[in-house]
């Protein structure tokens, strides 16, 4: 039977628009920590953020072993996920019912999921362009291997509140 493994490290904040730049990582979290999965289950990532009640916009990204990481969907709350091009709701839903709070799930764990799974969260806004992210990678892998994360990485995320294909 295979194993699905999945691994949370610190979170790293990041945004342009906050003049301190680097914010303190518990301001955006996901758990569980660790979570074991048998291959063929289900594998739920919870997010939740302590920013303004501003921040509606959740996003999640994939990124596969040597490849660049990849938008996944967009989520407001009470509404239903916008999936980014090959990525759709039979492999992969999110829900989120409370402004500061989310989920992410992925179908039927394989082998081709195995990866770094990152939350990230958005202010809302009509006049102003705002993006704010988090680097926080949760690895799926299948067996008994484990992937070392580095802590020690920043990303930097900028984008517009208008568009949910920001560039990262």
């Amino acid at each position: 039977m295979g194993l699905v493994i999945l691994f949370i490290t610190r979170i790293i904040f990041w945004s342009d628009f906050i003049p301190t730049g680097l914010v303190d990582g518990n301001d955006v979290t996901q758990s569980p920590t660790i979570l074991f999965v048998p291959k063929d289950d289900d594998a739920k990532i919870n997010c939740s953020h302590t920013m303004e009640l501003s921040y509606i916009h959740m996003y999640w990204y994939r990124q596969l072993p040597g490849e660049g990481m990849k938008q996944v969907l967009y989520i407001t709350t009470n509404n239903k996920p916008e999936y980014s091009g090959g990525f759709s709701e039979d492999k992969i839903s999110a829900n989120k019912t409370e402004v500061q709070s989310g989920s992410f799930t992925v179908k039927k764990l394989e082998t081709g999921d195995s990866g770094m799974y990152f939350c990230a969260v958005s202010q809302h806004s009509d006049t102003e362009d705002k993006y704010s992210c988090t680097k926080t990678p949760v690895s799926v892998v299948i067996g008994y291997n484990i992937i070392q994360i580095d802590e020690g990485l920043i990303m930097y995320c900028r984008g517009t509140s208008n568009s949910t294909s920001n560039n990262v």
